[in-house]
């Protein structure tokens, strides 16, 4: 009996939320550029380097991760003090 209750709870959850993701789009970073003119879209990259940008932030948080994980690391062992 509470095991049925249980199991409806759950399935009423996963249906629910189900239908609330059946409304949502695919990919919400799906742009339409073929409006935009290219040549204008490459003097804007050109003047502003996107892709260096991204490759600087990326590897920015990946070394703050790191270094945040590894000291996490560290205060559980008790190496590093407060």
């Amino acid at each position: 009996m509470l095991f049925t209750a249980f199991n409806a709870i759950i399935r009423s959850i996963g249906v629910s939320l189900s239908a609330i993701l059946a409304v949502l789009p695919n990919s919400p970073f799906t742009w339409d550029l073929s409006a935009v003119d290219n040549s204008l879209l490459q003097i804007f990259v050109w003047i502003i380097p996107i892709q260096g940008m991204i490759t600087t932030v990326s590897v920015w948080v990946g070394s703050v991760a790191i270094y945040y994980s590894i000291r996490t690391v560290l205060r559980w062992a008790k190496v590093v003090g407060s």
